[in-house]
């Protein structure tokens, strides 16, 4: 189910089919039949395991409410999880960031209009000013990481 979700909100957001469905299904862990390295070093494999463990690592957080950070004081358990991710999603911010500059390239160039976004990530581009407010808010990132919460 992960995999169809993941396929069809990649396709649907950001306009590109990452392919996950075809790296095949998962054996059950009790299975006597290991899993393809095909599946298991597939990039949305470990999007999906990463993204999963850190819902449920984020969602143990609630349970000790503010003091959560005295449970990880020496190491944050969902900070790697999420540089798997971003490792995934990089790319594909990227690729809208240079997408963005081709199209005001073209529009400058032909003296037209630019073009509409057609997925949801080329919209949010547009609407904000690409690498300066993606800096911003990695900055934004870090600075709350650090537990120096407003």
């Amino acid at each position: 189910m992960a995999r169809f979700t993941l396929d069809s909100a990649t396709e649907f957001l950001f306009g590109i089919d990452i392919g996950s469905i075809q790296a095949g299904l998962p054996y059950p862990p009790k299975s006597n039949v290991t899993n393809p390295t095909m599946l298991t070093d597939h990039p949305s494999t470990l999007f999906v395991d990463a993204f999963q463990e850190g819902q449920f690592l984020t969602s143990s957080r609630g349970s000790y409410g503010y003091d959560w950070p005295l449970k990880e004081f020496w190491h944050d358990k969902v900070k790697p999880l999420r540089q798997q991710m971003d490792v995934f999603l990089e790319p594909i911010l990227a690729k809208a960031l240079a997408d963005k500059r081709t199209r005001e390239e073209k529009a400058a160039h032909d003296q037209e209009k630019v073009t509409e976004a057609e997925t949801l990530l080329a919209h949010l581009v547009n609407q904000t000013q690409g690498e300066l407010d993606v800096m911003f808010f990695r900055s934004k990132i870090n600075h709350w990481q650090r537990h120096e919460y407003p």
